[in-house]
């Protein structure tokens, strides 16, 4: 799952690929055109996660029940990764995207403990996600932007 997520990001990391994404997303809102390729993406995408995440839980390294909540999980690993990228401007590398799958993926580990709090969405029953508060990145600075500091 990583991996396929680290293939998605090292696109992504591309100039022009970010750009795509990041106009596709703004014109879907009144183009139809638009809107069926955000569409048709958003399907590739949750079906090859939710295959993945039906395959870890069959293998033990996720509880069972994950999949049901592919969209929510792809939310918390997909959404934080496209933010870095399309407006912090970071390029994204293999520690970024295995620490947002790690986090978005914890409750669902076979030992995670269960908890009697409410869960969050893409949650098991009664176990938040770890980070879902979590504070920013810090800014770094960037050559072309004297300005940032961390």
């Amino acid at each position: 799952m990583t991996a396929q997520l680290q293939r998605q990001t090292d696109w992504l990391n591309q100039p022009a690929s970010a750009s795509i994404m990041a106009t596709v997303v703004e014109r879907a809102e009144r183009d139809e055109n638009a809107r069926r390729i955000r569409e048709d993406v958003v399907s590739r995408v949750d079906q090859h996660f939710t295959d993945a995440l039906s395959a870890a839980a069959r293998r033990g390294e996720l509880r069972p029940g994950a999949q049901v909540h592919a969209r929510q999980l792809m939310a918390r690993i997909v959404g934080p990764l496209f933010f870095r990228r399309s407006m912090l401007g970071e390029r994204l590398d293999k520690d970024t995207v295995a620490g947002e799958v790690d986090s978005a993926l914890a409750p669902w580990l076979p030992n995670a403990r269960q908890s009697g709090r409410r869960p969050s969405p893409g949650s098991p029953s009664g176990t938040p996600t770890p980070g879902y508060r979590r504070s920013p990145a810090p800014v770094r600075p960037r050559p072309d932007r004297p300005d940032t500091a961390e």
